[in-house]
């Protein structure tokens, strides 16, 4: 699996940075979290960074890093440092609106103590909410599932991550990108407006008809 899964990660993180204009909203993310691993280790706090760039579509990539810091809990093991490196696809469910829906498939280089094989690939699951606080910044949170095994001392790591940060947004390139949140907003507005006058003229012609 790592052999196929190295060439992956490095053709998605190279394709990632080669070609940014596609995206019209470009997300630089700060975050911590809580991680707990399948066995011989303590759970331990997560601090990481990651950015995205997303269509209008929703659709993105991501790539982000973190640190770990866990306590063996097994007397065969030392003290684990844990690195995550990810790469890979996302999908904003409405990219555009105050709350987003996401979900995320990432194939992982793990960067671990010396004693394991270092990188450890994996692959990960990602699903949370992002919400938009304004037109530059946003909170969320997720949940992450990593599977990951190291083959130099047998351990099934899988680790597995509640995370929540902050999100300042970066608009495209071209110009005008970052108008469509504003447009976007007043014709949300607008589809409101009609619905409420709508159902207040449902209303008054019900009662109208008693």
């Amino acid at each position: 699996m790592k052999r196929k899964l190295i060439p992956l990660f490095l053709i998605l993180t190279i394709t990632f940075f080669a070609n940014p204009s596609f995206a019209i909203i470009k997300n630089l993310s700060f975050f911590g979290g809580y991680t707990s691993f399948s066995e011989n280790f303590k759970p331990s706090a997560k601090y990481g960074a990651a950015l995205d760039l997303i269509t209008a579509d929703g659709i993105g990539f991501h790539v982000s890093s973190a640190y770990i810091k866990t306590q063996s809990e097994s007397s065969d093991y030392s003290d684990l440092k844990f690195v995550p490196l990810m790469a890979g696809i996302t999908y904003h469910f409405f990219p555009f609106r105050q709350m987003s829906p996401y979900i995320s498939a990432l194939v992982c280089m793990n960067l671990t103590s010396q004693y394991m094989e270092s990188p450890i690939s994996g692959y990960a699951v990602k699903t949370g909410f992002f919400f938009r606080m304004d037109k530059y910044s946003g909170i969320f949170v997720e949940a992450e599932k990593q599977f990951a095994k190291d083959s130099k001392t047998d351990i099934q790591l899988d680790p597995f991550s509640i995370n929540a940060g902050i999100t300042l947004t970066l608009w495209g390139l071209e110009p005008g990108d970052d108008n469509r949140y504003d447009n976007y907003q007043k014709e949300l507005n607008s589809r409101r407006s009609m619905r409420k006058l709508r159902k207040k003229r449902l209303i008054e012609e019900e009662l109208e008809f008693d």
